[in-house]
């Protein structure tokens, strides 16, 4: 299998499957035609123009409300409305950071581009599970039909975090919902597709450069200039980076990952001081 062919596969079906199929794609048409729900016309990944720089301020709006259990999520404001499953991001906060808002910044551009992020107001996140029940919550408040989330989230999630919450987003990428993950200014052993961000005057630095060389997955480490440990989630390349990640591995946008491939094209910027990239594995599975 080829490493585009995770987005340009064409599977083989002999005549009549393809009649069968045609038939099956007839009855769908006249069932949408004549009354199917909005909910039945769901596009599977929100696709925003392959065009758009995730550098750029995306196309929905930001907003914020709080779940239970000390839960905060950051999402676009036209969810409700939309004609498409967003992508989720659960994230976890360095150490001591209590609260949801502690990386606005971080969270506001995702939510722009049109993920839900999810954030436990735990400080103490390095074992992966505040993130995974975070998920846990906010799965479970999207399943009562009065909320805006109802059938609006996909069912595959990324993760994310800084310093502890970067060795917590490791640890979460063990959750089977999870299929990509970028953990800032500490890493731990990962199990999916990675972007790890660290920085030239991050102290953890060492050890994320160190959790890349151990990791068998699709992974790109990153390090930046400019910027110190707490500094990284605010950093703008830092940010265009994760939403990209996110855009090709939680939405599937071709176009995005592409700029992955064969080598990180995004990372090519005075703002990265060091760049490396190995084992597709991941565009392919």
């Amino acid at each position: 299998m080829t490493n585009k062919s995770f987005f340009f596969g064409v599977h083989m079906v002999s005549y009549r499957h393809k009649a069968m199929q045609t038939i099956a794609m007839i009855g769908m048409a006249m069932i949408m035609t004549f009354g199917a729900s909005a909910d039945e016309a769901l596009v599977k990944h929100c696709q925003i123009n392959d065009d758009l720089n995730s550098v750029e301020k995306g196309p929905y709006t930001h907003e914020t409300m709080s779940l239970d259990f000390g839960v905060s999520v950051h999402f676009p404001a036209e969810i409700d409305a939309s004609n498409c499953l967003h992508g989720v991001v659960s994230f976890g906060n360095g150490s001591g950071r209590y609260g949801g808002n502690n990386y606005d910044k971080f969270f506001e551009s995702l939510a722009e581009y049109g993920f839900v992020v999810v954030v436990n107001h735990s400080g103490n996140t390095g074992s992966g599970l505040p993130l995974i029940s975070a998920l846990d919550v906010l799965y479970e408040k999207a399943q009562e039909e009065d909320h805006p989330f109802h059938k609006r989230l996909q069912q595959i999630a990324g993760v994310a975090g800084q310093s502890q919450g970067g060795l917590g987003a490791s640890a979460a990428t063990r959750d089977e919902r999870v299929v990509a993950a970028v953990p800032m200014a500490g890493a731990g052993n990962v199990e999916k597709p990675t972007l790890f961000i660290t920085s030239q005057a991050d102290y953890m630095s060492g050890g994320v450069r160190a959790a890349y060389g151990r990791s068998n997955q699709m992974s790109i480490f990153v390090s930046l200039r400019g910027t110190g440990h707490a500094g990284i989630p605010f950093h703008d390349r830092a940010i265009s980076l994760a939403t990209s990640w996110y855009r090709c591995h939680l939405n599937q946008n071709k176009s995005v990952c592409e700029t992955f491939l064969p080598e990180c094209l995004q990372c090519k910027s005075s703002d990265v001081a060091d760049q490396s990239q190995k084992s597709e594995k991941g565009f392919t599975d």
